[in-house]
């Protein structure tokens, strides 16, 4: 799956948003982070029922470029981040997220729209409006409908382009 997005900020602020586990907690799932090669980077998904835990490893950190996660079983995901010229700060960063995950057959379309939520997340959270969790997980129906606090979706930031996604 590869999910493509660009959003008005400089590509070191997008990485924070990547490598901070506070920050990672705000946009994808609550996150215990090593930012460094080697270190773990756990996740914690409030919103399943029941809760459940990802663990992976940092295989790949070149800061404010790209960023590997691979878990116990050989799945990836691959953040790659590219600084472009526009946007209203002059400088914006186009995100690719490749995701290398077997995905079982009944959630084979719900995992692509799993990932664009998220990434919606993620432009809530550089704006200033991280997920609220607590409220997600006790309306769960909302975790596919609802923008972080009625954040809007920018065009520019929404770019789709995938098949797959990693919270399967």
């Amino acid at each position: 799956m590869r999910f493509e997005r660009i959003y008005e900020f400089a590509p070191s602020i997008v990485w924070d948003a990547l490598v901070d586990a506070d920050l990672v907690s705000g946009w994808l799932a609550e996150a215990s982070i090593t930012p460094q090669a080697g270190g773990e980077f756990t996740l914690h998904w409030l919103t399943r029922d029941p809760p459940t835990v990802s663990v992976g490893w940092i295989t790949r950190f070149e800061p404010f470029a790209q960023l590997e996660v691979t878990g116990r079983d050989s799945e990836t995901m691959l953040f790659s981040l590219i600084e472009v010229t526009g946007g209203s700060r002059g400088t914006s960063t186009a995100l690719t997220v490749d995701v290398a995950s077997p995905i079982e057959p009944a959630f084979a379309s719900r995992t692509p729209a799993d990932w664009h939520t998220s990434l919606d997340y993620l432009a809530g959270l550089l704006r200033g409006h991280p997920a609220d969790w607590q409220s997600l997980r006790i309306n769960p129906a909302a975790a596919s409908s609802a923008r972080p606090d009625g954040v809007e979706s920018d065009p520019a930031e929404t770019k789709p382009r995938t098949r797959r996604h990693p919270h399967g």
